[in-house]
């Protein structure tokens, strides 16, 4: 795990971690959870479509340990949502999001909650994209801990000891250079189509600026999410001839650096 899950509290605080491939690669993210009055029982909180994986993975590392990991689907569902205040039972599993507070509440709740998960995913999908922030397999998959952004969303311990992967992530921090980072953009043309995944968006020159991560058709707007090259968001930033985006054979895009982010990813020095 990227993050420190020693000092969790029950019912509080949760960790906010990825796990890793051995370059350094994401694996997987999650948040982590104590279950109970059981300081050492958790509760891993993972993209559905990494669980089974993810599961695989904990049982091969869980070397000469007694350690039960047990799949916890039937019986508990993951909500996020803005608002806590979701009845007697759940409402005590809702915790603010780890990651940035204009992202709401999250918790691990019983099942017989689906319904409310299911009202409140698209509405939740639409402000993590709006802001700027990665999650799951699709969107994080095989990239860097710190182009994810993790360093400014509580998601990496640079102080906790050793982990599969950590020496890549270790080494971007000390060279103070992460050379690509995921970014929000909006399409600023009416009637634009959301692109697909995987599809570049491109300067005025036709230089690659990095590729689509994800998208969504907002009302009015298409939101979306990009792994870009930071040189080139600077630019964009700064107004520089040429800098202006567009997806490759579609829509001009703007990408503006959510507020989040620390004033020092912009500074040209960190290239």
């Amino acid at each position: 795990m990227t993050n420190d899950v020693r000092a969790l509290r029950e019912g509080g605080d949760a960790a906010y971690c990825a796990t890793l491939t051995p370059k350094g690669k994401i694996f997987a993210d999650a948040f982590v959870r104590l279950a109970g009055s059981e300081s050492d029982e958790f509760l891993l909180d993972v993209d559905r479509e990494k669980s089974s994986e993810f599961l695989r993975a904990l049982r091969m590392l869980s070397l000469r340990k007694r350690v039960t990991i047990e799949d916890a689907n039937e019986h508990r569902v993951v909500v996020a949502s803005a608002d806590a205040d979701v009845g007697d039972s759940s409402a005590r599993a809702m915790r603010r999001d780890e990651r940035l507070e204009q992202l709401g509440f999250r918790g691990i709740v019983p099942a017989s909650d689906a319904a409310w998960r299911d009202a409140v995913a698209d509405a939740h999908a639409r402000t993590r994209i709006a802001l700027g922030v990665a999650e799951g397999a699709s969107e994080l998959a095989n990239a860097l801990p710190l182009e994810c952004n993790f360093d400014a969303l509580n998601g990496v311990s640079f102080t906790k000891g050793c982990y599969v992967g950590q020496e890549n992530t270790a080494r971007q921090r000390f060279r103070g250079v992460v050379r690509k980072r995921i970014a929000p953009f909006v399409a600023i043309e009416p009637g634009a189509r959301a692109p697909s995944v995987g599809e570049k968006i491109v300067n005025e020159r036709g230089d690659v600026v990095g590729d689509v991560i994800a998208a969504i058709e907002d009302e009015d707007a298409v939101l979306g999410l990009v792994r870009a090259r930071m040189s080139f968001i600077r630019a964009h930033v700064a107004g520089e001839p040429g800098s202006a985006f567009r997806i490759a054979d579609g829509a001009r895009v703007g990408v503006e650096p959510p507020s989040w982010w620390p004033t020092e990813w912009l500074d040209a020095a960190e290239e």
